[in-house]
C-alpha cells in the first residue's frame, strides 16, 4: 500500500499519460537537454543552453549544471527522462541496487553521489560520481 502511495505522490508532477514532465518543448520552459547543456564548455556557452555555471563536485570545478525539471517522475530507464534515472542504494551499501526497478528522473544534471542507475527496465547498476 505504502508503495502504491508514493508512487502516486511522485507521478504527480508529470503530465497525465507520462512519465517526464509537459515542459511544451520551449526554451522558455526552465528544461533544457542535459547533452547540449553539460557539454557546454565556458560560462556564455552554458547560458546559452539554459544551464547555470557553478562549481561543482568535491573539486568544486566550474560546469555548467543544468536542471531538468523532471525531479518528481517515476522512471524504469535512461528513456523515460531527460537527465538519468536514478534510484537510492540499498541497505547493503553503495554496490547494493537489488531489487530496483523503478527510479527517478534527477532534477539536475549532471549528478553527484553513490546511486543505483537504471539504464533500462531490468538493467540497474551502482554509480559513483564526484
Amino acid at each position: 500500500m505504502m508503495r502504491v502511495m508514493v508512487l502516486c505522490v511522485v507521478l504527480a508532477g508529470c503530465e497525465s499519460g507520462s512519465s517526464t514532465p509537459d515542459t511544451g518543448g520551449s526554451p522558455d520552459s526552465g528544461a533544457c537537454p542535459p547533452a547540449a547543456c553539460t557539454a557546454a564548455q565556458t560560462e556564455s556557452e552554458c547560458g546559452a543552453q539554459g544551464g547555470r555555471w557553478e562549481p561543482f563536485g568535491l573539486a568544486h570545478t566550474p560546469m555548467c549544471v543544468c536542471d531538468t525539471r523532471e525531479a518528481q517522475c517515476a522512471c524504469q530507464g535512461a528513456a523515460d527522462c531527460l537527465g538519468d534515472c536514478l534510484a537510492p542504494v540499498g541497505p547493503g551499501g553503495i554496490s547494493d541496487c537489488s531489487g530496483i526497478t523503478i527510479g527517478r528522473c534527477v532534477d539536475t544534471m549532471p549528478w553527484t553521489g553513490c546511486q543505483c542507475l537504471l539504464l533500462k527496465a531490468g538493467s540497474v547498476v551502482s554509480q559513483c560520481r564526484d
